[in-house]
């Protein structure tokens, strides 16, 4: 069986604006909106790499940026969420820009 080495991040994104955050603060749930997005997607990969690579008789070992324990029998790629830092930037600061593309989640491997 042959192993493939594979470095990578996933990164969650949040659009700035908000209809109705009550009296919660739209920053801190845009956070929590993105780390739920990326979490979502780093196990959607990891299950899908799996399961094909698997199949294909190939081991695939993931590696997490500056760790200190590697545990090869499990897969992880590191998931992070940007709230609305990056998407407020895209939007030249407008806190009710709310385009399809800054409610995503960015793969790199």
């Amino acid at each position: 069986m042959s192993t493939v080495f594979v470095e990578g991040s996933i990164t969650g994104h949040a659009s700035p604006k908000w209809k109705n955050p009550g009296k919660k603060d739209k920053k801190q749930l845009n956070k929590q909106l993105s780390i739920n997005r990326a979490n979502e997607v780093e196990s959607f990969v990891q299950e899908i790499l799996r399961r094909n690579l698997s199949a294909q008789g190939i081991d695939i070992e993931f590696a997490i940026a500056c760790t200190k324990e590697r545990d090869f029998n499990s897969i992880s790629i590191p998931a992070m969420g940007v709230g609305d830092l990056t998407t407020l930037e895209e939007g030249g600061g407008d806190e009710n820009a709310n385009e399809a593309t800054m409610r995503r989640v960015d793969i790199n491997i």
